[in-house]
């Protein structure tokens, strides 16, 4: 089973109907495992797990049992965020993950971001990170999707916001290369420099 929150929070998993000798695996988006649980069938409460992850990281669940024994589990989960999701009127969410310092960018300055852009399946089709390559844009003249503008006009230097960005405000029922029509995306965005 595998699980993509979109921020750090707490993996909650429904043990209910597992067997006395099923055991539990949990990995990172690496395969790098992260815990592992035996014997879940005989303990009746539900398993904590926290994650880490921001920008929507896939974590991967595996349950299994000794050889011979019946391991097509199903198993209910929900998350809690550590963090708050804030609404806005128009269909954007963010989390912020640092605030930052100054002023906020006016119409037609250039800011500058590091970022990281990503389906809310956890693929990536998009990261200035892993180009070491720095963006740079003017806020307020149409030069991004309007989930940047909205996102990132409130944000000053420093400061680090995951923009969760509907359709409308993204590229909307045509969609453009790696990103498919109608998707919800998810950026990591730092903003670096405000001139």
């Amino acid at each position: 089973m595998g699980i993509t929150p979109l921020v750090a929070g707490q993996l909650k998993l429904d043990l209910t109907g597992l067997s006395d000798d099923a055991n539990l695996e949990v990995y990172d988006k690496n395969r790098t495992l992260l815990s592992t649980s035996t014997n879940l069938g005989a303990t009746p409460e539900a398993l904590q797990q926290s994650l880490t992850s921001i920008a929507g990281s896939p974590y991967f669940v595996r349950v299994f049992a000794a050889p011979g024994k019946e391991t097509n589990y199903t198993l209910n989960y929900s998350f809690t965020p550590e963090k708050i999701i804030t609404p806005s009127t128009s269909g954007l969410q963010y989390i912020d993950l640092a605030l930052g310092a100054g002023a906020t960018p006016q119409t037609g300055q250039t800011v500058k971001v590091q970022y990281t852009g990503i389906l809310t399946n956890g693929t990536q089709f998009d990261s200035s990170r892993d180009r070491n390559q720095p963006f740079s844009f003017r806020i307020g003249l149409g030069q991004v999707i309007q989930g940047w503008e909205e996102g990132i006009s409130t944000m000053k230097v420093g400061g680090r916001r995951q923009l969760i960005i509907p359709a409308a405000l993204g590229y909307g029922a045509q969609g453009t290369r790696g990103i498919p029509p109608n998707a919800t995306l998810i950026f990591d965005v730092e903003v670096l420099e405000i001139s």
